[in-house]
C-alpha cells in the first residue's frame, strides 16, 4: 500500500476510530488547503477554518495526538482543544412543595 492509499485511508476513517500516530508527519498534511490553520492551531492552539474543512483539520490533527472539539459562534467554526463541555444548566427553581420548612 502506498503513502497516498494509507493517507486517503486515514482521512476517510470517522474521526473517532483515528488513532495517534507518533510516526506520522506534520508536513504530511502540508499540501492540503487547510494547512495554515493546522500550522495555526499547533502554534496558538486554536483556529477558525472554512466550515467544510474543519473535520479534516481535526483529523489530522488527531493523528499527531491532539483531541480537539468545534465550536460555532457568529456563524464562524473554531476548532479548539480537548474535548466539548456540557454546558451549564441553570439549577431549576424549587417548587412549593419541595421546599423546606
Amino acid at each position: 500500500m502506498s503513502f497516498e492509499d494509507e493517507y486517503r485511508e486515514l482521512m476517510e476513517k470517522p474521526i473517532e476510530e483515528i488513532k495517534e500516530d507518533i510516526f506520522f508527519r506534520m508536513d504530511n498534511f502540508q499540501h492540503e488547503p487547510w494547512y495554515g490553520e493546522f500550522e495555526l492551531f499547533l502554534a496558538a492552539g486554536v483556529c477558525q477554518p472554512p466550515e467544510e474543512q474543519a473535520l479534516q483539520v481535526r483529523k489530522a490533527l488527531k493523528v499527531v495526538g491532539y483531541d480537539t472539539h468545534t465550536v460555532s459562534r457568529g456563524g464562524r467554526t473554531y476548532i479548539l482543544p480537548g474535548e466539548a463541555r456540557q454546558t451549564a444548566r441553570e439549577p431549576e427553581p424549587k417548587k412549593h412543595d419541595d421546599r423546606e420548612r
